[in-house]
């Protein structure tokens, strides 16, 4: 999968926090994922654009299934979740 024309650009200041605040794992993979509805306009105003990515990477990348490789910014792609809402 392709992210490096997404956009994403956030400040991850979780990433500051002293690890008593969280715990970090993986994400559970869910069996065949699909896109139910995606917020075009909140993509756009949050200045991202996911029009490189098929409807099944969108999927896999927003079920956790599949993790873009920008090591800074995995805690705040969870957190973008609110994009879509997904069948699993």
């Amino acid at each position: 999968m392709s992210t490096k024309n997404i956009g994403w650009n956030f400040d991850n200041s979780y990433l500051q926090l002293p690890e008593i605040m969280a715990t970090k794992y993986s994400p559970v993979p869910v069996k065949e994922p699909k896109v139910i509805i995606f917020n075009h306009t909140l993509a756009k105003t949050l200045g991202l654009d996911f029009s490189s990515l098929t409807e099944e990477e969108k999927a896999k990348l927003f079920s956790g299934n599949s993790i873009p490789i920008i090591p800074k910014l995995l805690p705040k792609v969870m957190q973008a979740i609110s994009l879509v809402i997904l069948q699993c």
